[in-house]
């Protein structure tokens, strides 16, 4: 009996975890196994490996493929590049400065990603507002529409403020003193950015890398609004498959192969940010 208050907080954490283990269970593990199961049908309901076979053999998959990944690897750079001033000056900059930057970043994620997307297709359209600027000075039009470059550019803006919060949070727990420290032993800006702040910004910039890729990689409305038929990604060729081609063991498959790819990421954060500090130094 005496054993009894030991084990009942097992018990209760157990119990307590059941309705989240049933909901898991219920909306994504049972929908994973149905959807392995119609990947390796066809449209006859016959087994086949084709489905999977289409992206190793066929040319236009695998460059479906190539470009989901070319494009949400694009998004990740653009996103680092961009945010790294921005959560710099919400980190380090003054209550005021926080307050307007914090709202210009982050007030967008209020707006549906399809209005975000119509005025990117003003703005980049040939006829739109950044092709007239350059036409007005004299400088040869570009073409960001129906293309990953385009893509790339509105997923960046879609997705900025998810790198801009990680990125502010990791500067927020560097001490500006040791930056200040090797500033006063004559250590270069560009120095002190290699050698001080990116290895302990490294966490937050794989956080926001992980949040970035992993959300622009199975993004759907910006891609079909912005890239078209001509820019196709794994998210619009699921849609076409399942609804108009009506092939839906190929858009299980590639279903299945955008979540091992995701789950693949998340391994691996796990393994460098979660894994690697608690070994012992050598």
């Amino acid at each position: 009996m005496a054993s009894l208050p030991l084990k009942r907080p097992g018990v209760m954490l157990r119990a307590a975890m059941a309705p989240q283990v049933l909901v898991l269970l219920a909306f994504f593990v049972v929908p994973v196994l149905f959807i392995a199961e119609q990947s390796v049908h066809d449209k006859a309901g016959a087994l086949t490996t084709a489905n999977y076979a289409a992206f190793l053999f066929d040319s236009y998959d695998r460059a479906v493929v190539g470009r989901t990944l070319g494009i949400a690897l694009g998004t990740t750079l653009l996103t680092l590049v961009l945010g790294y001033p921005l959560a710099r000056a919400i980190a380090r900059g003054s209550a005021l400065t926080r307050w307007i930057l914090s709202g210009a970043v982050f007030f967008p994620l209020l707006t549906s990603s399809v209005v975000r997307s119509f005025g990117w297709l003003v703005l980049l359209a040939d006829n739109g507002l950044l092709n007239d600027m350059l036409g007005f000075l004299g400088l040869p039009h570009v073409k960001l529409i129906f293309n990953s470059a385009g893509v790339i550019v509105a997923l960046a803006q879609v997705l900025l403020p998810f790198m801009v919060l990680s990125l502010a949070n990791a500067l927020a727990n560097i001490d500006p003193a040791i930056e200040e420290a090797a500033a006063t032993l004559g250590s270069p800006p560009w120095r002190r950015f290699a050698r001080v702040t990116l290895p302990m910004l490294t966490p937050g910039i794989l956080a926001g890398s992980l949040l970035v890729f992993a959300i622009a990689i199975s993004s759907f409305v910006t891609p079909a609004l912005i890239g078209g038929p001509t820019a196709e990604v794994m998210a619009t060729l699921i849609y076409t498959s399942a609804t108009q081609v009506g092939n839906i063991g190929l858009a299980s498959a590639a279903s299945l192969i955008l979540l091992v790819i995701t789950m693949a990421l998340v391994t691996l954060y796990y393994r460098i940010v979660l894994v690697r500090p608690t070994e012992p130094a050598r």
